[in-house]
């Protein structure tokens, strides 16, 4: 009777040659896996990024087509007339020149209700009006009117400065305020209210705003 004979092999080192390979498989799979999320990552941001700026160009444009720009147009028309304003307030410094002249005293007596006799001090402001007219569609041609208040004892710069404009309804005038100016602040615009719905619209109502002429400087 035979015997049979056989030999052992040892693959322990063929076996962990193959675990190396398929841990550096996984490794190559989770670092491809990474970068893919990184691009993706990437290209999201920069989408966003573009996106933001799209948002920001179109808000800009739809800024340009509202009231904004007109108040910049309003203000280059405050440096064209500056030599106007210096026309005014020289025949204004005329004026009181020729006020003080012929006014010998400030103030006045006057009797109270008590029959008290008071000496009342006579307070003088000095107002220039300007005026422009604007056509429009639905009203025709209106006039804006700009007022300015001066100190006689500093005439340099008004006090306050205000702009309305007069319409007529029902056999009388009516004054609606466009706007307002105080000492060297911004000028503060009055919002249409839907009062003024039988006398302007709204379009003409911003419209005369940019009539105002305000001294700025």
């Amino acid at each position: 009777m035979s015997q049979t004979e056989y030999e052992l092999q040892n693959f322990n080192a063929l076996n962990n040659a193959i675990d190396d390979q398929h841990k550096k498989s996984l490794q190559k799979l989770k670092e491809r896996k990474s970068h893919t999320f990184k691009r993706y990552m990437i290209y999201c941001s920069l989408f966003l990024v573009s996106l933001s700026i799209l948002i920001l160009v179109l808000g800009f444009i739809y800024w340009l087509l509202t009231e904004k720009p007109r108040n910049l147009i309003t203000t280059n028309e405050y440096v064209t007339n500056n030599y106007e304003l210096e026309k005014n307030i020289s025949k204004l410094e005329k004026i009181i020149e020729r006020s003080k002249e012929y006014e010998e005293n400030n103030s006045e007596q006057i009797t109270n209700n008590e029959g008290e006799v008071v000496n009342q001090v006579i307070k003088e402001d000095y107002y220039l009006f300007r005026y422009m007219d604007m056509k429009s569609p639905t009203l025709g041609t209106i006039q804006v009117t700009t007022g300015l208040i001066y100190n006689p004892e500093d005439i340099e710069f008004p006090e306050s400065q205000y702009c309305y404009l007069n319409l007529y309804e029902n056999e009388k005038w009516v004054r609606i305020d466009l706007s307002r100016k105080e000492n060297d602040a911004n000028i503060n615009k009055y919002k249409y209210k839907k009062a003024y719905l039988d006398l302007i619209n709204e379009n003409d109502f911003s419209k005369a705003q940019q009539y105002c002429k305000f001294r700025n400087f």
